[in-house]
């Protein structure tokens, strides 16, 4: 696929973020490549991100099923705290890593919808048993 940086606003800028967001969350080179060629692919996504990263919050127009990043960040706060209360020597959350891996669902979800959104529908990381 071929893609022309000149088609993305901030192109280099958002780049250099993923680089951040991907060394913030332990990520490898090819995370980095899968992710950013996501962002490129879907640019609705891709103008979530640069949004994100110039204001520090989700612009909130994309939706899959319903769902928004700020949705699928809650998602995982949830199941993050269902972590803490089992596991709390082993968990490590960290902000980058938190808002790196919600993009990578909201980009997973425009691909294979209906396997996230079962899970945002019935999951919650509460009621998970100990």
């Amino acid at each position: 696929m071929g893609f022309k940086k000149e088609d993305y606003p901030k192109y280099d800028e958002a780049l250099q973020f993923t680089w951040y967001l991907c060394d913030g969350a332990g990520k490898d080179i090819e995370f980095l490549k899968q992710f950013f060629v996501g962002l490129l692919t879907h640019k609705d996504v891709y103008e979530e991100f640069v949004y994100y990263m110039e204001h520090g919050e989700a612009l909130g127009k994309v939706a899959v099923g319903g769902y928004t990043l700020v949705d699928i960040l809650i998602f995982q706060i949830d199941h993050f705290r269902a972590i803490l209360d089992r596991e709390p020597s082993k968990i490590r959350g960290n902000r980058e890593e938190m808002i790196l891996m919600a993009f990578d669902t909201l980009l997973k979800m425009k691909v294979a919808p209906e396997k996230y959104l079962e899970k945002m529908r019935t999951e919650t990381g509460t009621d998970q048993p100990r």
